[in-house]
């Protein structure tokens, strides 16, 4: 978006439901019971607003702006006529919660990478917690989170990007004193990944465990 005489990349999260992706009433589809079957093209398009309510009360010929646009310039507090492009994705703005009858269970979208993700994360930061951490390190301690995970993982920021290649040649190439590859192929044959998909690990809760003290351990032997 333009801000005075330069652009600028926002972040915008309208928290609350404008989308709604609606679905027939039984009694319309009879073989919604027996036979589920989705048309992304036909079935997942998301409703933003009625065209009779856009139009009330407007002058057909005046060019109105976009309800979205509009929506969108309120949370940035700008004009709409300073957005210039725009990449929006939707969520479910349904809150996570804890059930069960015990309450063990986390009804949550979206686990298979906030859980994994929250896990590196604080698994970094608590490793430093520590002042006397890095004083004696001699490796480079990092986070890669990726996106599009299910429409494509060689997007620009995707998994199969050449983002964790170029980090890591980066990072060798800045300590290399003959400025050959030889560290960035040392580091790669010494690199394995590891997998940490909410369907490869299991959460036990013992009696000593708490709400905020869950015990993560993985099914098999990595």
């Amino acid at each position: 978006m333009q801000r005075g005489n330069s652009f600028h990349a926002e972040l915008v999260k309208i928290d609350r439901p404008i989308l709604r992706i609606p679905s027939l009433a039984i009694h319309l589809d009879r073989d919604t019971g027996t036979k589920f079957e989705i048309n992304k093209q036909d079935h997942l398009l998301p409703v933003i607003s009625t065209a009779i309510k856009s139009t009330l009360g407007n002058d057909k010929d005046a060019k109105e702006p976009s309800p979205l646009l509009s929506l969108l310039a309120a949370e940035l507090k700008c004009n709409v006529s300073d957005i210039k492009d725009l990449e929006l994705s939707v969520f479910d703005t349904q809150k996570s919660v804890i059930g069960g009858i015990h309450q063990e269970f986390i009804f949550s979208p979206r686990l298979d990478n906030l859980m994994m993700s929250f896990c590196s994360i604080k698994g970094l930061l608590s490793a430093l917690e520590d002042p006397k951490a890095l004083e004696e390190e001699q490796n480079v301690w990092a986070v890669e989170l990726f996106d599009n995970e299910e429409v494509g993982s060689e997007t620009a920021h995707g998994a199969a990007s050449p983002v964790t290649r170029e980090l890591i040649k980066r990072i060798t190439s800045s300590t290399s004193t003959n400025g050959s590859d030889e560290l960035y192929e040392i580091a790669i044959r010494r690199s394995f990944f590891v997998s940490a998909d909410m369907a490869h690990a299991l959460t036990q809760i013992t009696k000593e465990s708490t709400k905020t003290n869950i015990d993560l351990k993985f099914t098999k032997d990595l």
